[in-house]
């Protein structure tokens, strides 16, 4: 998950600048929107990675007791605590993931169709308009 947000962010960059310069601007409602989404989404992820990262470090179960990071603490919240707001923060990761994608679903549609027409595809027209308003 966190490799593939990363490669996201960083085949998109030049989205993210074009959204942020007009949210700054303040221009467009609808980038307004995207920005906001967009956000929270990239909030959600940093906590649900956040509270599964003392999974990953601590590694293992119980063990019959022989597990010293099982029963570790981090910001005052022991491991069933981390283990059901990291179950949570990823069904709310899911249900912002769904807004995205509703929101960005004219480019995907277009970008997928252009993948089998032609060697070199052409930016989504919503892309162009993004790039000309700058």
């Amino acid at each position: 998950m966190i490799a593939g947000a990363v490669m996201h962010v960083a085949f998109h960059w030049d989205w993210i600048a074009a959204m942020s310069r007009r949210w700054l601007l303040g221009r467009a409602r609808k980038a307004r929107w995207n920005y906001l989404v967009d956000a929270v989404l990239g909030l959600v992820l940093v906590a649900a990675i956040g509270t599964g990262l003392p999974f990953l470090l601590a590694g293992g179960g119980y063990q019959g007791g022989r597990n010293p990071g099982f029963r570790a603490v981090l910001l005052g919240l022991n491991r069933g605590t981390l283990s059901d707001l990291h179950s949570w923060l990823g069904l709310v990761f899911l249900a912002v993931f769904i807004v995205h994608q509703v929101l960005h679903w004219a480019w995907i549609r277009h970008t997928v169709a252009q993948l089998g027409r032609s060697k070199r595809p052409e930016l989504c027209p919503s892309v162009v308009a993004v790039v000309r308003d700058e």
